[in-house]
């Protein structure tokens, strides 16, 4: 069932409110609790295909970590982390696949295509999207980002594509690597050029110390809240690629809370954005 009505205010007044956007590539890391309740699925649909409408060229990388958590355990598995990323040994990676290319990834084209989009879905083993390396760290299966095939993500854009990428990289040897959506998204958007990385979790974007939402943070003021322990745990990821992500030339990184409904496009609109602008 399509969305016709989406009641979010004056900012959802008419498509020529992106006229600002049009034209320019907007990298999208969908993840968290956002991906689990079925309206926001739909939401964050709905979303995709009205910034494609008015001419924004998106392009979503997901997760799936509570997804691929629920079924570990319900396999009597127990998930594994350090700083943030998913230690991956081969039994893992066979489930990470089965839930982000076999089940999250097909779900979320489907539910794009029926609020109108053409959305395509993409491993990055699929014609060496992503090609990884192991990682330094022991986490097992987990890569790092070294090629990201961007001629193939700019044809699909200009055919009037909306590509939707699972977190799996292949190496250079066809070893299958586990690699953290963020770092993904982060390459991407690096590979692109985007004017925009959104960061759209399960958080209102980056606290401080006393759990207050910065509507804008620095480099080096990410660095002391991760050293005072304000930021922690899932949230490093998101901020090693936001550095990422500016180091590499892309525009703008923002984190903003994927639980409200159309976060999305109230990220783009809403005057002065919603979440975090994280600054170079």
């Amino acid at each position: 069932m399509k969305i016709t009505n989406a009641p979010v205010g004056a900012v959802f007044s008419g498509l020529n409110q992106l006229h600002g956007w049009r034209g320019r590539t907007v990298v999208v890391k969908y993840g968290g609790a956002a991906m689990q309740r079925e309206d926001f699925k739909t939401s964050f649909a709905w979303d995709i295909v009205r910034l494609h409408t008015a001419g924004v060229r998106p392009v979503v990388v997901h997760g799936g970590g509570p997804q691929i958590d629920g079924l570990m355990r319900r396999l009597g598995l127990t998930p594994r982390f350090i700083g943030g990323l998913r230690v991956t040994d081969e039994d893992t990676m066979e489930l990470v696949q089965m839930v982000l290319v076999g089940k999250i990834n097909s779900d979320l084209v489907g539910r794009i295509n029926q609020q109108g989009g053409r959305a395509i879905g993409l491993s990055g083993k699929d014609a060496d999207l992503i090609v990884a390396h192991r990682h330094d760290a022991d986490l097992g299966l987990v890569g790092d980002v070294d090629i990201v095939n961007a001629d193939l993500l700019r044809l699909m854009l200009e055919s009037g594509l909306i590509p939707v990428i699972a977190p799996v990289a292949t190496g250079r040897e066809g070893e299958t690597y586990n690699v953290n959506a963020d770092h993904v998204a982060a390459a991407v958007a690096a590979a692109l050029n985007a004017a925009l990385l959104l960061e759209l979790t399960d958080v209102p974007g980056v606290l401080d110390g006393d759990g207050h939402i910065l509507k804008s943070v620095d480099r080096s003021s990410l660095e002391e809240l991760a050293r005072n322990g304000a930021v922690h745990g899932g949230m490093l990821p998101k901020m090693d690629a936001a550095r990422r992500a500016l180091d590499a030339g892309v525009a703008s990184v923002r984190i903003a809370d994927g639980r409200r409904p159309h976060a999305l496009v109230l990220a783009l609109l809403a005057p002065g954005g919603v979440g975090t602008e994280i600054a170079g």
